[in-house]
Formats: structure tokens, C-alpha cells, sequence
């Protein structure tokens, strides 16, 4: 009796361990990453190809996430004649190689790599000979985003009001208005007059300006300088998009638009 528990306790270890080595092999267990899922494959890669009868391929495909590309290229040396294709793209089984659409009686396979494309033949392979490395595509490296440029101390150039674009003149005498932090200070030029003030910022975007101060010039034409100065007596609260800063109140559409102005 006590050799027949032993040979079932045997028989069920060697069953266990079978279970465990068939997940140790990927027999039910997770998916093994690919260029598809481990890559950081998004982006813009750009190489120039072999050709048959030219100097090169000047070739640049864009790949995006939601399975689309753009496909430009440049037949050097050939009247620079320049072709621009778009569509979507596929991944093969292996997650390794995408296909991209379109006309098949072309190269339209790459395999995927860290930082590159590689450029497959006709049939999917790779490219063998001297000219092997030729085939590559380098990734471009990815541009940081733009700063968002700060509420105070930046010189906002006053480019719209009410609504109406406002006409800039190509020397440094523009409508602007500058927020000094330490100060709580508002300076800036209406157009004719330099202005001085007071803000107060609160939270959730709010600010208001108070105690606007202005040189006592005339000018012929004020009618830019008198909306800056009614927009930032009904000014409550603002927005930075970009590059722009709005001045709103309430949620009315802004009163006034500004961006940051080119350095002198």
C-alpha cells in the first residue's frame, strides 16, 4: 500500500513538472515581446537607397501609432523627380516586419529595429552583398516640444483684439504688455502712451489688473490703445496656449490675444 501512494505521489510530481516546463517554453504563457510592443517605433526615419539607374532613393517614411505612414521619395540625380505615397501599414505575425500598402511591383516590407528600418527585397528577405547596409533607414530623433513660456517676465506682443487681428509694424513699437513677478507690476506701450499698473493672480487662472497709468501723449489713431485698456479693466481670468497668452473674462471668448514677441 505504501509503495502504491508513493508511485502516485511520483506520477504527480512528474506531471507537475511537465506543466512547468511547458509554460517555461511559452506553452500558455505570456506573449514575448516584439519590435511592436517593446519598440519605441513611432517617429520618422530617412536614409537614402541603392537605385538601378539613379544616384539614390532619398527615402523618408513617418510612422505613426494609429497604423498609418507617409512614404516620400527622391530619385536623385533624375531631375530630382519626387513622389509622396500615404496609406496604412500592417505587422506581420512576428511583430518584426511591417507592410505597408499600395503598389506591390515595389519593396514595400521592413523589418523593424532599434532606431532603424531595414529595407527587405522583393520577397521579404534581407538584402545581402556590399550595398547591404545601404538599406537602412535611421530614426530621427524626436524634437522636444516647445516651453511654455511664462506668464511673467515674458514681453507678450499684443496680436489681436476683440476679435480683430492687430496690425504689427516690423520695428519693436507694438502694442505689449510685460508682468513683473516680484513687483505684482504690469508695464507696457498702448501704441502712443507707456502704461503702468497692478495685478493679482488667484488660483484656478484668475487675475485682475488694477490702477492703470498712462503718459499723457496723443496720438492720431488710439483706438488699438483704448481696447488694451478696456480689456484689462474687464480682464478676470487668463490662458497660455502654446505660444499665445489670452486674456478672457468669464467665458467669454478672449478679449485679447498675445505672443511672445521676437527678441529685439
Amino acid at each position: 500500500m505504501a509503495k502504491m501512494k508513493t508511485s502516485s505521489y511520483l506520477v504527480a510530481a512528474a506531471i507537475g513538472l511537465a506543466l512547468m516546463a511547458g509554460c517555461a517554453s511559452g506553452q500558455g504563457g505570456a506573449i514575448p515581446d516584439s519590435s511592436a510592443t517593446s519598440l519605441d517605433w513611432e517617429g520618422v526615419y530617412r536614409g537614402v537607397v541603392p537605385c538601378a539607374d539613379c544616384e539614390g532613393i532619398a527615402t523618408t517614411i513617418t510612422l505613426r501609432k494609429d497604423g498609418s505612414y507617409n512614404l516620400a521619395t527622391e530619385y536623385q540625380g533624375r531631375n530630382a523627380a519626387a513622389f509622396n505615397r500615404q496609406g496604412k501599414f500592417t505587422w506581420d505575425p512576428s511583430g518584426g516586419v511591417i507592410a505597408i500598402d499600395g503598389p506591390r511591383d515595389r519593396p514595400n516590407r521592413y523589418l523593424v529595429g532599434e532606431g532603424y528600418l531595414l529595407q527587405l527585397d522583393m520577397e521579404g528577405k534581407r538584402i545581402s552583398g556590399p550595398l547591404a547596409d545601404h538599406y537602412r533607414l535611421a530614426k530621427l530623433p524626436t524634437p522636444s516640444p516647445p516651453e511654455t513660456p511664462a506668464l511673467t517676465g515674458t514681453t507678450w506682443r499684443l496680436v489681436e483684439l476683440f476679435g480683430a487681428p492687430v496690425a504689427l509694424l516690423a520695428g519693436p513699437q507694438n502694442p505689449f504688455i510685460v508682468l513683473d513677478e516680484a513687483g505684482h507690476r504690469i508695464e507696457g506701450y498702448g501704441g502712443c502712451n507707456r502704461f503702468t499698473g497692478a495685478y493679482e493672480l488667484k488660483n484656478g487662472g484668475r487675475i485682475a489688473f488694477s490702477g492703470i497709468a498712462t503718459s499723457l501723449r496723443a496720438c492720431p489713431d488710439m483706438e488699438t490703445e483704448s481696447g488694451l485698456f478696456k480689456v484689462l479693466e474687464m480682464t478676470d481670468n487668463y490662458a497660455i496656449a502654446g505660444p499665445q497668452l489670452s486674456l478672457h473674462k468669464a467665458r467669454m471668448a478672449p478679449l485679447a490675444r498675445f505672443e511672445v514677441a521676437p527678441p529685439p
